[in-house]
């Protein structure tokens, strides 16, 4: 497997995209990416949004996403991370 990801269509929510990283930079996840808004928009869909983490912001906005405003993203388990707000119109 080279990679997955999943959205969350009652929530309009890209969940996740992930690449093995053997395979970065092979369009994988550009292929996966555009899929999953494929299959948002056939869910009915209008907007998608998601929390990037702050090294695949630039593949999101590559992808057409508007980046919001860094914020932290909280684990249930207590750990936090930045992230960055996104969001397309389909």
């Amino acid at each position: 497997m080279l990679g997955f990801g999943f959205i969350d269509a009652a929530q309009c929510r890209l969940e996740a995209v992930f690449v093995d990283v053997e395979a970065v930079g092979m369009g994988i996840g550009k292929l996966l990416a555009t899929e999953l808004e494929v299959q948002a928009k056939k869910a009915g869909v209008e907007e998608l949004s998601l929390s990037s983490s702050l090294n695949a912001v630039g593949f999101y906005q590559e992808l057409g996403y508007i980046a919001g405003d860094e914020t932290q993203w909280r684990h249930p388990s207590g750990i936090k991370l930045m992230c960055i707000p996104m969001c397309k119109l389909l």
